[in-house]
């Protein structure tokens, strides 16, 4: 099958993902109604660096079943990853419009045992600078995911300054302690703070 032997060539160490690409549109031809080959495919994309041709393969994927969770986070962070480069939008309102649809799909892509898409839409409301739904998003996912999101959390949201970020983002750590999520000592974080790495 085409699809089978598509997914094996995109397999480390060949990947060779220009060779699943032309597979995947074969099989997409005799299946066209087929969701699953459609998010595959849109993976395909994005992995040649094509993020609007993925996003069009996401969203045909969904239009056919619109259960598809994978699909819905994969379109999300194609839609954000696209929204960083703003070069590429011919306004503001165009690039407002695409970080909307991210924040809706990456919701859409939310379970109790998969909170993922929680972390990536706190980005997206801090790009639209929504800064307290942000940060709404992010205390749900600690909720739900509370050691990733205690050792996971990379990006710092700058507000006006490199120690106002830090500030911002230890204010939101949280420490596992006998089983409950507790807040990071203020003395922890104004000595984190003062180290000179800022």
């Amino acid at each position: 099958q085409l699809h089978d032997l598509a997914e094996s060539v995109q397999l480390p160490p060949t990947s060779d993902y220009a060779l699943a690409s032309l597979l995947y549109r074969q099989a997409i031809a005799l299946e066209p109604l087929n969701a699953a080959l459609r998010y595959n495919y849109g993976i395909v994309l994005k992995n040649l660096g094509d993020h609007r041709a993925a996003i069009e393969s996401y969203t045909a994927a969904l239009e056919l079943d619109p259960t598809l969770r994978q699909a819905h986070f994969n379109l999300g962070r194609s839609l954000q990853m696209l929204s960083e480069g703003l070069s590429d939008y011919p306004s503001g309102a165009a690039r407002e419009k695409d970080l909307e649809r991210a924040l809706a799909h990456l919701e859409a892509s939310v379970t109790a045992s998969e909170p993922g898409g929680l972390k990536n839409a706190e980005g997206v409301l801090y790009q639209l600078g929504r800064h307290e739904e942000a940060q709404s998003r992010y205390l749900q996912y600690v909720q739900l995911r509370p050691r990733g999101a205690a050792h996971g959390h990379a990006a710092l949201r700058c507000e006006g300054s490199a120690e106002g970020s830090l500030r911002h983002y230890l204010s939101h750590v949280v420490t596992l302690s006998g089983g409950a999520l507790q807040p990071l000592p203020e003395e922890t974080v104004e000595a984190l703070c003062s180290l000179s790495f800022l």
